[in-house]
């Protein structure tokens, strides 16, 4: 092959990579196109719900959403249900299910592709919609459909035989999981405390520990603490101050100072973390004592216990004028 026809060659392969190329932005540009046009119409569709919603006297939905898309549809319904309480969500979700959209959800949660489930469970959730199918998903292989799971169950405030797989999360390989898991369980209160008990007489793990430590800590039961004990001596000081968490709960005001008086600033810091959440007026004096630790964590952890007891006299003002300091780093 001489030189011309290399020459040729190469200009035939550049413009077909032209072409391609030139198709393919074409194709993203009319893409891009039609989102901007569904989203105005998911967008005004939203407007006319909301009000349809508010007004409660029109039996038939407004024309608008006849006239999406199967997933737009989908899209409006979460975008509005999101945060919805009360008589509002109920309507919307009966408006849901006689559009058939509340049926597609729960079959695509048997979808072998992970992004349905995961739409579908969206849609559930924003909805709040009761059924027992989607527990089945906390154990899913897909981390974000297990996350997407887990929201769904607080949305719903713990369906029967969800609280232990959510529990079991606490020690999921992937971070997001164990934060969404976590986030969850923390705003359930005494509902989940048997639960944690069990976990901790017998926790499979030490990730799994740090959770549900940290979980017992804002929820007071005497169980709790007999379960969590068992770590105050810990050699592992992370185990050490979330132990300390939970028996600041209801120790002495004695042992709760042996605590702040931890060589370690992590338990001194985690004791008075647990005292603010107790919000115990007899421990002010205690935590006014650490504002001159030498540690910047336990003095910032002071001046919010203090803030939270609200004490009065000397110990809060002196709080409130080194907030500012304690609240970064401080040299030695």
């Amino acid at each position: 092959m001489n030189s011309l026809e290399i020459l040729l060659v190469a200009l035939v392969v550049v413009s077909v990579a032209l072409v391609a190329a030139l198709a393919v932005e074409v194709h993203a540009s009319h893409q891009l196109k039609n989102r901007i046009a569904s989203n105005k119409r998911v967008g005004a569709a939203s407007k006319a719900l909301i009000d349809w919603l508010v007004a409660a006297d029109s039996p038939d939905p407004p024309e608008l959403i006849t006239r999406l898309s199967d997933r737009e549809t989908a899209e409006l319904f979460v975008l509005v249900g999101t945060g919805l309480q009360g008589s509002e969500l109920g309507r919307l979700r009966s408006l849901a299910s006689r559009l058939n959209v509340i049926d597609s959800w729960l079959h695509m949660l048997d979808s072998r592709r992970w992004w349905n489930r995961h739409r579908a469970l969206a849609g559930l959730a924003a909805l709040a919609v009761p059924d027992e199918r989607p527990v089945a998903l906390l154990g899913d292989d897909h981390p974000f459909v297990r996350a997407r799971a887990v929201s769904w169950v607080g949305r719903l405030d713990f369906p029967d035989a969800s609280i232990e797989p959510t529990i079991a999360l606490l020690g999921d390989p992937h971070g997001s999981v164990r934060a969404v898991a976590h986030g969850v369980l923390s705003q359930s209160g005494p509902q989940i405390a048997e639960h944690l008990v069990d976990l901790l007489r017998s926790p499979p793990d030490r990730q799994t520990t740090l959770a549900g430590l940290d979980l017992a800590a804002g929820i007071h039961d005497v169980r709790m603490e007999q379960a969590a004990a068992r770590w105050l001596s810990s050699s592992d000081v992370h185990l050490r101050a979330q132990a300390t968490k939970v028996a600041v709960r209801s120790a002495s005001v004695g042992q709760i100072g042996k605590y702040l008086e931890d060589p370690d600033p992590l338990v001194r810091a985690a004791a008075l973390q647990g005292a603010s959440k107790t919000r115990r007026p007899e421990l002010a004096g205690l935590a006014g004592r650490r504002l001159e630790d030498h540690e910047w964590q336990v003095r910032s952890s002071a001046v919010t216990a203090l803030k939270k007891m609200a004490s009065p006299g000397k110990v809060i003002l002196r709080a409130q004028a080194q907030a500012h300091a304690s609240d970064s780093p401080q040299p030695d």
